[in-house]
């Protein structure tokens, strides 16, 4: 009645990708997913102008449709637990609504601050058949003794007057209505302006009426008044205020609070609005000397420490660079001058990145680090070939002219391919592009304030510091030494190039099965020290069953050592509808000696003892908006089937080695009286379905008038309720419903329809307009998506699925496959890019193509690196591998550069291609090493956060180290092979 029409017409909107709905008790939730890049301001036009034209024809009494943005901001950045000494949860409630929320609420960039767990007060006042009785008795009987008192003085002897019983038609029966107190009170809770009155010049404004100031007013406020008695509301009615919140249960560490739940602007840093509430919450326990507040969630704290471990390995990344140039240069002028490329370099991409609008967070400042060890390599280059020039006897001047002309095309080939790796990435759609296209920028940004730096400050500094070059000391150095052992193994692959090319040809094979044997994951899992758990409520339970479930489930967690702080609440669903749902959010302690995965871990364990279902993640809430674990979907008409096919599901997943907190989807609501109207009998009384639907629900629902009052400040609702007799769980009393009927007389309910006790479901899901189910599960420690899931996958393929029903894998898997596409593609993409910008650099196809043959190399390194440290493939690994496409091909192009310059001063090819690798040995080893120790720091994980982006600094290192050492002969093999084989 309400979803279906709300569905067709909202999936006829332009560039909509997908419709999901819920549709519950009282509610339903229509979500709509657009393809990317839709302009989503013409899309809300579009859909309220759908929305507009079904309205008039949506049931009576459905609420006016609400359209809501769905964005990672909606998502609370802090969640705070206030408690009061000495107050109770009403007292409680007042304060922090009266005063804390609104200075919360006032701070710059929170976009709206909510409470769960305070008490939403009303004053109930319900009508009482038995005090109306007994107040009709009590009237008649004054009239009765009225009566006889008038019979005895009009002369009627008194035992004839006290047997003259009172006329029927002269006795009381208060016919009182919930609208006639309602009007009643309205009517004496009054205070207007009726104008104003002159009177000595003066103007008095004329105020009528006075308004009730508190419940005793409202208890003696009469009703009825005449000579015999007066009767007030408290004669009638029971009257109290009473807490009428969803769920009153909220606290923290087994102590009742009230939490206070925060989001930010949208175009706010989080950990602005994150320090500016912490400052704020200092003043409030400043001056509230009663007050205390804990923290329960906290993204701002995370993204601080995170950003700020990235920022700590940046630098020691960027000390560890200048100490290898050091011990490379033996010198302290060449070091300096490469050493000051860094800070300057780092200036300008700073420069750079605030004016694209980038902000400084855990991706763009790993974007830096990954790029500071990449940032002397110009410079080195540059450096290096100036130092061999005054080496042999060149002065300072000449030797900086003459040494950066000769690689400036060589280092901007490669500054290029390495800046062209990440265009595709720019293109690509979906999550994966949007959390790396500032790592892409950053990473730019900062090799094009490298080469800029490099041909400009390096060789002006060159000119005037570098001191002359002692050539015999050059020559008893450990690096001549090593050159000539380079040379012989050199000289050794060149004699055996079917070795040389097979050997890495196979070691590339063994690595794939290596690195793909350590599983495949979506995004690496970070120790964040938070954990969220969400706890399914036992159905149809009374409030305190409830509570006390979860008291039991909070006892049990507690007992966990490294938990600090544990807040427990039950509330409601983000768009308001009511929700079955509890949520606990754990903070573990700083200095504990598990992970937060492993903690979680043994919650998990912990909660498996428990009957219903509950669901524990360690991931921040900034990434929970990602879908998590395995999610499977099916798909068809009928429910029964699709229950069958969900149980089967679930069955099969349970039986996979990994997986934990399986859930079949099925949500089963309270228990629920069902009437299904027989038509044929119904209709002999003349009656449909929808006059049994309007006897029963009024019989059933109470009528309920809504008034106000103020009472020491303080708003209260007030709702007048006539009596009603307790029915929702009594079927007999509703199968003895009298019913009138249109042809007269009367008829019982249980006379034309069957009566019955049942159970519904909690919620109804549609996907694309047909009825879904979605069998869900979590991995145990130690577990990854890609080796789970395609064991799920296997058992899904040999399932017998009926006719028109179908099953859809989504939920992690899914996005893994959409992300690992999408790179692959944008990985070929980068060496096509790559390969272009070297041709037209060496006007040449061959050579940029003996350079292409580095890349398997960078692929094997990166996945042995993955295997050799127990780390599974990841989005993050592949971005690392993409990376790697254009760094690794700079050593090729350095080589090859200097080779062809050789060649053309008139060295034979085999003299070039050996002198030419010698000749680049030190700044290629350099440079290599350079870029690795300064990734060391971020592949250890060093720091809270770090672990997230080490899959890329360990593919990096491991694709570096790799094919920096075969690159060395493998591209010279290459290359004199297709020499020989041109001549």
């Amino acid at each position: 009645m309400l979803t279906k029409p709300i569905e067709s017409s909202l999936s006829t909107v332009s560039n909509v990708k997908n419709v999901t709905s819920v549709s519950s008790e009282n509610s339903s939730m229509v979500m709509v997913e657009f393809n990317d890049g839709t302009n989503m301001d013409s899309a809300m036009i579009e859909l309220r102008e759908n929305l507009g034209m079904i309205e008039p024809y949506l049931p009576e009494g459905a609420n006016k449709p609400i359209i809501m943005k769905l964005n990672p901001n909606m998502m609370p950045v802090m969640s705070i637990a206030v408690g009061v000494k000495d107050l109770n949860k009403v007292e409680s409630t007042l304060l922090v609504q009266n005063e804390l929320l609104p200075r919360i609420e006032r701070i710059e960039g929170v976009g709206q601050a909510s409470l769960t767990g305070a008490s939403k007060n009303e004053i109930s006042i319900m009508l009482n058949e038995d005090k109306i009785t007994e107040k009709n008795n009590e009237m008649n009987d004054l009239l009765q003794q009225e009566m006889v008192k008038q019979l005895i003085e009009n002369g009627m002897s008194e035992t004839m007057a006290e047997n003259t019983q009172l006329p029927d038609s002269a006795k009381v029966d208060f016919n009182l209505s919930s609208e006639l107190i309602n009007g009643l009170l309205q009517g004496q809770n009054f205070s207007m302006p009726a104008g104003y009155v002159t009177s000595n010049q003066i103007d008095y404004m004329v105020r009528i009426g006075d308004k009730l100031n508190s419940l005793n007013e409202l208890n003696s406020l009469p009703i009825m008044k005449n000579d015999l008695m007066t009767i007030t509301l408290s004669d009638i009615a029971d009257i109290e205020i009473i807490d009428t919140a969803e769920s009153a249960y909220t606290k923290v560490n087994g102590q009742d609070a009230i939490m206070i739940s925060i989001q930010k602007q949208s175009d706010m840093a989080t950990t602005d609005v994150v320090d500016a509430v912490h400052a704020q919450i200092l003043k409030i326990e400043e001056e509230f000397k009663d007050v205390e507040i804990t923290v329960l969630m906290d993204q701002g704290e995370y993204i601080n420490l995170a950003v700020n471990s990235v920022t700590s390995n940046l630098l020691l990344g960027g000390v560890f660079a200048v100490i290898i140039l050091f011990i490379f240069l033996r010198a302290f002028g060449p070091t300096l001058i490469v050493g000051l490329s860094i800070p300057i370099s780092v200036m300008v991409t700073f420069i750079l990145i605030y004016f694209s609008g980038i902000t400084l967070n855990m991706i763009s400042m790993s974007g830096l680090a990954l790029g500071v060890g990449m940032l002397v390599d110009n410079s080195i280059v540059v450096i290096e070939n100036i130092y061999r020039l005054r080496s042999r006897g060149v002065s300072r001047y000449d030797a900086a002219i003459t040494g950066a002309s000769q690689v400036a095309g060589a280092i901007t080939a490669s500054t290029l391919t390495t800046i062209a790796v990440f265009l595709p990435v720019l293109f690509i759609k979906g999550f994966t592009a949007d959390i790396f296209k500032e790592l892409a920028l950053t990473i730019s940004f900062s090799l094009i304030g490298s080469l800029v730096v490099a041909l400009t400050l390096v060789p002006m500094l060159s000119s005037k510091l570098l001191k002359d070059v002692d050539s015999e000391k050059e020559e008893r150095s450990l690096l001549t030494k090593v050159k000539k052992s380079y040379e012989r193994a050199l000289q050794f692959t060149l004699k055996r190039k079917a070795l040389t090319i097979v050997t890495p040809i196979l070691l590339l094979v063994i690595s794939l099965f290596l690195g793909m044997s350590k599983g495949v994951e979506f995004f690496p899992a970070s120790d964040q020290g938070q954990i969220v758990v969400t706890v399914a409520l036992p159905e149809g339970a009374q409030e305190a069953e409830q509570y006390a479930y979860l008291d039991d489930i909070v006892n049990s967690f507690m007992s966990v050592e490294e938990i600090d702080t544990l807040g427990a609440t039950i509330g409601s669903g983000m768009m308001g509808e009511t929700s079955n749902e509890a949520s606990i959010y754990i903070i573990l302690k700083e200095n504990r000696t598990r992970s937060t995965n492993e903690v979680a871990q043994q919650l998990r364990d912990k909660a498996e003892t428990f009957e219903h279902d509950i669901t524990i993640s360690d991931q921040n809430s900034s990434m929970m908006m990602m879908a998590s674990g395995i999610s499977i979907s099916v798909k068809g008409p009928d429910f029964n089937i699709l229950e069958t096919i969900a149980n089967d599901l679930a069955t099969l997943i349970s039986e996979v080695e990994g997986t934990t907190e399986i859930n079949n989807g099925i949500e089963k609501a309270a228990p629920e009286i069902k009437i299904t109207v027989n038509r044929e009998k119904s209709i002999a009384n003349g009656l449909s379905n929808a006059q049994v639907f309007t006897a029963t629900k009024d019989f059933i629902t109470p009528n309920v008038q809504k008034s106000s009052l103020t009472i020491s400040g303080y708003d209260f609702t007030v709702n007048i309720y006539e009596p009603v007799k307790e029915v929702k769980n009594d079927l007999e009393a509703i199968e003895n419903l009298e019913i009138e009927t249109p042809i007269g007389g009367t008829v019982l309910l249980k006379d034309v329809a069957d009566v019955t006790y049942d159970t519904g479901y909690a919620s109804i899901n549609r996907d694309n307009q047909s009825r879904t189910l979605t069998v869900s599960a979590q991995l145990q420690t130690g577990y990854t998506m890609g080796n789970v899931g395609s064991l799920i996958e296997d058992k899904i393929k040999s399932y017998d699925l009926p006719d028109g029903y179908q099953i859809i894998i989504g939920g992690e898997q899914e996005q893994i496959n959409e992300a690992m596409t999408q790179l692959m593609f944008a990985l070929l993409a980068a060496i096509l890019l790559v390969y272009m910008v070297m041709a037209s650099q060496f006007e040449s196809l061959k050579y940029p193509f003996i350079i292409l043959l580095t890349v398997p190399l960078a692929i094997t390194g990166g996945f042995l690196g993955l295997f050799l440290t127990n780390t599974p493939v990841s989005v993050v690994a592949m971005i690392g591998l993409i990376i790697l496409t254009g760094v690794v091909v700079n050593n090729g192009i350095v080589i090859i550069d200097h080779i062809n310059q050789l060649k053309e001063a008139g060295f034979t090819p085999i003299e070039a291609v050996v002198q030419g690798s010698k000749d680049r040995l030190r700044p290629i080893i350099m440079t290599a090493l350079t870029t690795i120790t300064a990734l060391v720091p971020m592949a250890l994980g060093i720091g809270d956060g770090a672990e997230m982006m080490a899959p890329m600094a360990i593919t990096t290192i491991g694709g570096l180290i790799y094919a920096t050492l075969l690159t060395l002969f493998v591209v010279p093999t290459i290359y004199l092979g297709i020499e020989k084989k041109a001549k």
